[in-house]
């Protein structure tokens, strides 16, 4: 179950830390499709409004908002204003790690990681601890911050949440654990096999439901079908193609599991906002993040 948990390292091995910066001129425009990755994430909303789906809740974040994503977490974000931008730190726990008896890890980093803890999900401007943390999240995405300041600010920030009981704790496992495994499951067959031809049957007999009641299950979950999500995906490698071969529009849609391509350049306009030649042609100047 890895083909979609996002691969690669983050920062450099002895400083497991990444960020990025999304700008992003549509409403609707999924910025990052369902995924998970073991590192925490932290995202701050500069400007605009974003919908983040972290495992079966759905969160709308605007302006001046902190979110944040728990490791192994299935999460997505989708923009729901015309103009967005928002910064992404993302960051193994290991970096803000002390010995297994220290005090910041037996309260936080150790259950965070067995899933006895969580993050909260969004802190708004409203929330009593707001002033507190703010300027600890700006200054992680100061480009000009030493590695110290980052270690620094994150150390900090965790704490202030720690005194202040933001933690939310989850006995056992967190919530609907199972039927997260089981969307995690079905999501890697689809980013395993999207260039062949799959069934509903096929898909629900990987968690061994019926197909009728798969497409319920799935949306119930995801908030899309099982076919909306398949389609992103083999939009999304579409793009990818696009972007870096030289390779016919018939052929990649061929390659990425669409028979028919009148289809495939309405699906390619419903998810980018634009016909497949125009945005080869786009990005032949302006690369963006797929």
């Amino acid at each position: 179950m890895q083909a979609l948990k996002e691969k690669g390292n983050r920062g450099t091995p002895d400083f497991p830390f990444e960020t990025y910066s999304y700008e992003v001129m549509s409403s609707d425009f999924i910025t990052a499709t369902l995924h998970w990755h073991p590192e925490i994430e932290l995202i701050y909303i500069e400007n605009g409004e974003i919908s983040i789906s972290i495992g079966d809740e759905k969160l709308t974040a605007g302006s001046g908002d902190i979110c944040f994503v728990n490791p192994e977490e299935l999460h997505s974000l989708c923009t729901k204003s015309d103009t967005v931008e928002y910064y992404a730190a993302v960051f193994l726990p290991q970096l803000i790690s002390y010995c297994p008896e220290h005090y910041f890890n037996q309260s936080f980093l150790t259950p965070l990681t067995e899933n006895k803890i969580r993050l909260p999900g969004i802190i708004t401007k409203e929330h009593f601890i707001y002033e507190d943390i703010l300027p600890l999240a700006e200054a992680v995405f100061n480009p000009f911050a030493t590695k110290a300041d980052v270690l620094s600010c994150l150390t900090v920030l965790f704490c202030t949440m720690i005194d202040n009981n933001l933690m939310v704790n989850t006995p056992g496992s967190f919530c609907k654990h199972s039927q997260c495994d089981d969307i995690k499951l079905c999501i890697d067959y689809m980013n395993k096999n999207y260039h062949k031809k799959i069934k509903l049957a096929e898909l629900a007999s990987l968690i061994h439901i019926s197909p009728n009641y798969f497409c319920n299950y799935f949306k119930d979950y995801t908030g899309t079908s099982p076919f909306g999500q398949l389609n992103y995906i083999r939009i999304r490698k579409a793009c990818t193609l696009l972007s870096t071969g030289n390779d016919t529009i018939a052929n990649i849609a061929k390659n990425c599991g669409f028979e028919n391509m009148s289809f495939f350049i309405k699906k390619f306009k419903e998810v980018m906002g634009c016909t497949p030649s125009a945005y080869r042609k786009e990005m032949t100047n302006t690369p963006i993040i797929i």
